[in-house]
């Protein structure tokens, strides 16, 4: 695997994470074999009626290769790469946002003057990583804020770290920022999120989310399938069948019974 270079300095971590941060090497995923017979749990263990909704499932899976996702996260960062220099990203070490963030400086060579740890969830970490930055910070760089991901499928991770942000950011500098949300792939039911909450979108594709593929006739069908005894039911536009060289997504946002058919996938980003 090749190393990416590791750039930029996050404001905001604890000392742990620092040191953890320093010995830590950001690589590309490994090279994954698509194989469509080599499923991990066999069809036939499935009913009749459930093996039909897991082979058109199967079959309606979009596997994104490295190459292709890089060429996709540059096209959606090109529409604001002008501004990057003058502007702060958010982003969670150890995650995707992170890595994301670090695939765009590498191929474009062009730095933020300061990235700064948000948080997993609604900007839980940003008061305290805002205490991290030096005296004299240029505060007016909180104008424009960017938060760059790799896909974006219910959108409620996103949209509750906007709204966590903008608080924030509102409540310590009185500034109302711009957000600019790079993320290549997105659902639609994610985009209409991130618009109703008037932010910049760059995106490169619109995913089908499992609703578009299988038509809603057979929702509850699919439904049923997905989550027996109707426990913890998603909207099905919010889920899609798109995964990634770099991981296969979690179950809020890709089907787990498919994603146990998949060969397993080591996520870069968490790799020593």
């Amino acid at each position: 695997m090749e190393k990416v270079d590791q750039g930029i300095k996050i404001f905001g971590l604890y000392d742990y994470e620092k040191e953890s941060l320093a010995k830590y090497s950001f690589n590309e995923p490994d090279t994954y074999s698509i194989d469509k017979e080599n499923r991990t749990t066999s069809m036939e263990a499935f009913s009749k009626g459930d093996k039909k909704i897991a082979e058109f499932l199967y079959s309606k899976l979009q596997f994104i290769d490295f190459d292709t996702f890089t060429k996709s996260l540059l096209r959606a960062a090109d529409n604001i790469k002008h501004i990057i220099p003058d502007s702060v990203v958010f982003l969670e070490p150890y995650k995707s946002q992170h890595w994301v963030a670090k695939l765009v400086a590498k191929s474009t060579h062009i730095y933020s003057k300061c990235y700064i740890k948000i948080g997993e969830a609604n900007a839980g970490s940003l008061e305290n990583s805002l205490k991290d930055l030096p005296e004299g910070f240029d505060k007016t760089l909180f104008n424009n804020i960017i938060i760059m991901d790799d896909g974006s499928f219910s959108g409620n991770q996103m949209s509750g770290n906007i709204t966590g942000a903008r608080r924030i950011i509102s409540e310590n500098y009185n500034i109302n920022p711009i957000f600019h949300i790079v993320v290549p792939y997105i659902t639609k039911f994610a985009l209409d999120k991130m618009q109703d909450l008037k932010v910049n979108v760059c995106n490169a594709h619109i995913m089908k989310s499992v609703h578009d593929v299988i038509g809603g006739n057979t929702s509850d069908n699919v439904k049923e399938f997905l989550w027996p005894k109707n426990t913890n039911t998603r909207d099905l536009k919010s889920m899609a069948l798109t995964y990634f060289a770099h991981k296969i997504p979690n179950s809020m946002s890709f089907p787990e019974v498919i994603a146990e058919m998949l060969p397993p996938i080591k996520e870069p980003y968490k790799q020593c």
